[in-house]
């Protein structure tokens, strides 16, 4: 089966230059130098027997009517949320190779949204999978919320968990066959522990979304003397507590790369993914990463939270309520003060990932939709 990938620019640029042409066969294998979730499985269905093609969406400064006419439309906030000019304009130039697959992974709400406008316009008629995550997190108007539901109720939609499932059924009235949970997974073979690498003490979050909730864990470090690193482009309070240090770096830049990141997991006490109340699974990447290394993961308990069977509090991960420093410090207090316990967490976290959150899982899931969508199993 033919399928292809499509991402906002950043990745591709990770891969060596024989495979920059978007033809993911002709790379053998993908050096663990990286970890493979960030194509979203589209190594694991290579790996499988797929053709899978690889595109980013770049946008071409340009002006033109058609541009002019859309600006308009969006300032009134008429089309879906993250779907903007120049998005819409730079899936339009991707068509014609969109064109030669069987199917089509949108891996955002903007290009999957861009891709159901040209379908609906007749300029595309392949099936699309879209990966869609935080769209309840914006304005909504009746004219906004009228078209999105059309979208989706053409393509198929996989969400990362359960926590924005019913409202997106409810508000786009998304028929049920056209909507699944499909929870991320990550590399576990990369994001693995070295047991000859003993732990430097600190306590390490990353993250640059905007459901980060850095500051109440700044706050609380004010309660507990464990080194707090940072690892965000986020911008931060400049008075920070002594135990604080800020690195500056994101996923798509070059000042920490993937085996540095490791490093860092590997060399934690344990790993903070702070979060403000939300229904979008934030924190999930970070989450099965610390995990996968053996690290115990002190996460806040949002409506978010990607699923509630197997992640279990106390056992394979540490639950805090939103917004609240007293937990964090008691938390960290007792990860100091009980080792044996602290690293029971980590190892029940590990094959928490092993059983729950690979990448290879998500990929399978992502197979099955593929072949079903191909053969006529979406529904109008």
């Amino acid at each position: 089966m033919k399928i292809a990938f499509t991402y906002l620019p950043g990745r591709i640029a990770r891969l060596d230059d024989s495979i920059r042409d978007g033809c993911l066969h002709r790379l053998r294998s993908y050096e663990k130098h990286h970890p493979s979730e960030f194509f979203y499985g589209a190594f694991e269905l290579r790996d499988q027997g797929h053709d899978i093609g690889i595109f980013e969406v770049i946008e071409r400064p340009r002006r033109s009517v058609p541009k002019l006419l859309a600006e308009i439309i969006i300032r009134k906030k008429y089309l879906p949320v993250k779907t903007y000019v120049g998005i819409i304009d730079a899936v339009y130039f991707l068509l014609p190779e969109l064109q030669k697959y069987d199917a089509v992974v949108a891996t955002t709400p903007g290009i999957a949204f861009s891709l159901g406008i040209w379908q609906a316009l007749g300029r595309f008629d392949r099936p699309i999978i879209a990966i869609q995550c935080g769209i309840l997190n914006y304005s909504l108007n009746r004219i906004r919320v009228s078209l999105t539901g059309k979208l989706m109720n053409r393509m198929s939609t996989q969400l990362f968990g359960i926590g924005e499932l019913d409202d997106i059924k409810k508000i786009y009235r998304v028929a049920p066959t056209q909507i699944e949970v499909n929870c991320f997974g990550v590399d576990t073979d990369f994001w693995q522990s070295d047991q000859a690498e003993a732990d430097e003490g600190y306590i390490l979050a990353v993250g640059n979304d905007a459901l980060r909730d850095f500051g109440t864990l700044i706050q609380a470090a004010e309660g507990f003397d464990t080194q707090v690193i940072i690892i965000t482009k986020r911008s931060l309070p400049d008075q920070l507590p002594e135990n604080v240090k800020i690195i500056r770096s994101a996923w798509n830049s070059q000042e920490l790369d993937d085996l540095a990141l490791r490093d860092f997991y590997r060399k934690a006490l344990a790993v903070a993914v702070p979060l403000k109340p939300s229904l979008q699974p934030s924190g999930q990447s970070v989450t099965l990463q610390a995990m996968a290394c053996g690290k115990p993961v002190i996460l806040t308990e949002t409506q978010g939270l990607w699923e509630t069977t197997a992640l279990e509090h106390g056992r394979n991960v540490l639950l805090v309520p939103p917004g609240n420093p007293v937990a964090w410090i008691h938390t960290i207090h007792k990860l100091n003060e009980d080792p044996e316990w602290r690293q029971g967490i980590g190892a029940a976290g590990r094959d928490y990932v092993v059983h729950n959150g690979r990448i290879g899982q998500f990929a399978t899931r992502m197979e099955r939709l593929c072949l079903k969508m191909s053969t006529g199993g979406m529904t109008e």
